[in-house]
Parts: C-alpha cells; sequence; structure tokens
C-alpha cells in the first residue's frame, strides 16, 4: 500500500476537536443569553417598583398636610395602597406602604442639631413610601422618603 506524504486537509480528530470547541463556545453564549434575560426581567420589576413609588409619593404631596392619608397617630400607621383608589399597582408590585411621622411630636432630633420637637421642626411629616414586589420568586422592596411641609 502507498501512502501520500503529503497529505493535505484535515483529519477527522481534528475535526471533531473543532467541534467540540465551537459547541462549547455556543453553549457559553447561550448561558449568558439565559443570564441576561434574568437580570433585565428583574431589572424591569425594579423599575416598575420605583415608578409605583414615585407616583405614590406624588399622589401623597398633592394632599392637604392634615389630610387622613397623612394621619400620623399610631392607629393609622402604616398606611396602605387601600387608602388611595386611584393607586394602580403594577403586575409586580404586591403591596405600597407608607408611615407618617409628624416631626414636632416625635421625640428625636430630626435636624441634626442635638435639639429635641423643637419650633422649627413644626409643620413637617416625614412620609417612607415602601414598595413590596415580587421578583423571581424573591420578595423585595424599594423605599422612598420625603417631607411634607404645612404651607
Amino acid at each position: 500500500m502507498n501512502m501520500m506524504d503529503d497529505t493535505k486537509g484535515f483529519t477527522l480528530i481534528e475535526v471533531l476537536i473543532a467541534v467540540v470547541v465551537f459547541a462549547i463556545g455556543i453553549l457559553s453564549l447561550y448561558t449568558m443569553q439565559i443570564v441576561s434575560m434574568k437580570v433585565n426581567s428583574n431589572a424591569n420589576n425594579m423599575t416598575r417598583a420605583a415608578i409605583a413609588a414615585s407616583d405614590t409619593v406624588e399622589q401623597l404631596m398633592q394632599l392637604g398636610f392634615n389630610d387622613s392619608e397623612l394621619d400620623d397617630n399610631a392607629a393609622n400607621n402604616p398606611h396602605d395602597d387601600s387608602e388611595v383608589a386611584s393607586l394602580v399597582l403594577p403586575d409586580s408590585v404586591s403591596s405600597i406602604v407608607w408611615n407618617v411621622v409628624n416631626w414636632s411630636s416625635d421625640g428625636t432630633d430630626n435636624d441634626g442639631d442635638s435639639s429635641v420637637d423643637e419650633p422649627d421642626e413644626s409643620g413637617m411629616k416625614q412620609v417612607n413610601v415602601t414598595v413590596n414586589y415580587v421578583s423571581f420568586s424573591t420578595a423585595k422592596q424599594v423605599a422612598v422618603q420625603f417631607l411634607k411641609i404645612e404651607l
């Protein structure tokens, strides 16, 4: 049998190795795509929760200082989304709650000057809005704080 000494081309082993390397590359791209889709969905849910928090803040800012939805009485705190008829919860958002603290009667130094419940803290309420949402079966929260000032 006469063997050719100057054979050209690829052997079957070389082709199989190239196919395996190519397959590993494609599988890693597939995995990266799945992770990217999950991260994108999580960011979408977080954005919806942040928008819901912003909408809630805007609606609460429009209320009067002594409105019942901004009542700082312990019996009414925390408030929830059922109190505001115009609040619509996005799909991933499970609830929106807010707690109201009247700075003039909370017993703390709110403005950092070492004085508790002083006159310059009167007519101010701190509102802490918390949006609870679910992303990939994990409960998460977005929190926003703002001051409501009596004019």
